[in-house]
């Protein structure tokens, strides 16, 4: 009886770099609510400076979203403002004119640990 080793690590690599990819997308689907949480109170009145901008429409909001890519083999996620919510980056790093409202790097930093442990666990665990 002949034993015909067939090789399949190609199959088992791709299964791995699929399930790494749907991990970061759990979890960066989680920075970008809890981002988006930060953004809710609504208008009037407007915000101070070093609060959360406050809510008008939604767009700003809206805006939020996350990218996911590989770079040298690994997955890399990054949170991105898309063009119609620019002013939201405005807010943020503040300009010459508007003093910063900060509401995307504050949350994400006060959440570091949980942030960690939700990318590690594949998107699995409650924001606050």
């Amino acid at each position: 009886m002949s034993s015909k080793f067939v090789d399949r690590t190609h199959i088992f690599q791709n299964k791995l770099v699929n399930a790494q990819r749907t991990a970061l997308q759990k979890g960066m689907r989680k920075v970008v609510q809890l981002a988006k949480n930060d953004v809710r109170t609504p208008f009037p009145p407007a915000s101070r400076p070093g609060e959360p901008p406050h809510k008008r429409t939604g767009l700003g909001q809206s805006s939020i979203t996350y990218q996911t890519k590989k770079n040298r083999g690994k997955w890399e996620g990054r949170l991105v403002i898309r063009e119609q919510g620019i002013h939201m980056l405005y807010l943020e790093l503040g300009t010459r004119t508007i003093k910063r409202r900060p509401w995307m790097l504050s949350p994400i930093r006060r959440n570091r640990k949980l942030l960690g442990r939700i990318m590690a666990t594949g998107g699995k665990g409650k924001l606050k």
